[in-house]
């Protein structure tokens, strides 16, 4: 069985989930924590709104016109959340 062409919100949803990881590994390598931490996360969450927003494949594509912000937000905010603090877990063990 071939595989599918992603539709433009799952290809939002995965970018964002991997970014989050990407972020969290970069904070923890870069020995950023705290509220500078948040602050980086925010920011590369909001660089991916304006990338999706500036594409123009993506956002045409997506139903409702804000719908690629509110997409993933709560897992890429979870997943970097976890993953931070697993770092900092497995270093200080």
């Amino acid at each position: 069985m071939p595989f599918n062409k992603l539709a433009p919100s799952s290809l939002v949803y995965w970018s964002r989930f991997f970014l989050a990881i990407a972020m969290a590994i970069a904070c923890h390598a870069l020995r950023i924590s705290g509220y500078y931490a948040l602050g980086a996360a925010i920011a590369a969450f909001a660089l991916s709104c304006a990338a999706i927003r500036y594409s123009p494949g993506l956002w045409r594509d997506m139903a409702k016109r804000y719908k690629f912000i509110t997409t993933g937000i709560g897992t890429y905010f979870l997943v970097w959340s976890m993953v931070l603090i697993l770092l900092h877990t497995l270093q200080y063990r």
